[in-house]
């Protein structure tokens, strides 16, 4: 038993005198050149601009389209009463623009784990896109995504910028 045990060690040993090379000489950082000024580059033309042409392919006309943001309560993801009245504009707002697409991004605080905050953004997400299918939009306009914790829009730790993050906006697909 003593000569296992002193195999052992003597293997331990000497795997770690081989693994324990000298280490690499830290060479200086080389001496970065002194940046060119960029050279000022005029807005690409509009189709509005009087002679300007834009070729098709070029440009993604996509609608600027004021939707409303709508905030639930901690770890819930009902539709409260003052949502349903943003969620009816929204639904007007789609009906107005039968051309597009949505996507709905369910968000959250920072507070809780990465997993339960991606589950819970897409329960708030979901919730919503199920609400806009009742007020008459077509499901397969209607996307959802969870960011959970991952896109605050107010960076304090306070319940002030925690409702702020819990919240589901919308975006057009492209």
């Amino acid at each position: 038993m003593k000569k296992l045990l002193y195999a052992a060690a003597l293997a331990a040993a000497v795997s770690i005198l081989l693994g324990c090379g000298p280490k690499p000489a830290v060479e200086p950082e080389a001496e970065q050149p002194e940046a060119e000024p960029m050279e000022e580059r005029a807005e690409p033309p509009t189709a509005e601009e009087p002679g300007a042409t834009v070729e098709p392919g070029e440009v993604e006309a996509v609608p600027e389209i004021g939707f409303g943001r709508i905030h639930f309560d901690t770890d819930k993801w009902n539709i409260k009463e003052e949502a349903r009245e943003i969620l009816k504009k929204n639904a007007d707002l789609l009906r107005e623009h039968s051309e597009i697409a949505i996507i709905i991004e369910g968000h959250c605080d920072e507070r809780n784990t990465v997993e339960y905050n991606l589950a819970l953004g897409e329960r708030r997400a979901e919730a919503t896109r199920k609400y806009l299918i009742k007020l008459g939009i077509d499901a397969s306009r209607l996307n959802t995504i969870s960011y959970g914790e991952e896109r605050s829009i107010a960076y304090g730790h306070d319940e002030s910028s925690w409702w702020q993050n819990r919240r589901a906006e919308f975006a057009v697909a492209r």
